[in-house]
């Protein structure tokens, strides 16, 4: 979920990781997705629930379960600039 001047998808993207997956793997895909669109310098700040970062070695599995829809979807927000205080 794209927050505040970054760049959209075209289409909806469904990453469809395992959960034993650290939260590292979605950091990289999403930057990979649009590494294009990024000047130098520039790096995403990630966000669950639009508060919080989680360290990039916790896994999928214990984030969904806490966090997540359903206990089956995770939705990750992007930014540019940090998008909660």
């Amino acid at each position: 979920m794209p927050i505040g001047n970054v760049p959209k998808l075209k289409k909806a993207k469904i990453f469809k990781l395992r959960r034993t997956d650290p939260f590292l793997v979605v950091q990289q895909g999403v930057t990979k997705v649009f590494s294009k669109h990024l000047k130098k310098g520039q790096v995403f700040t990630f966000s669950l629930q639009a508060s919080f970062t989680p360290s990039p070695d916790e896994t999928l599995g214990n984030l969904t379960e806490c966090f997540g829809q359903n206990n089956t979807s995770l939705e990750v927000g992007y930014s540019l600039t940090p998008n909660y205080g």
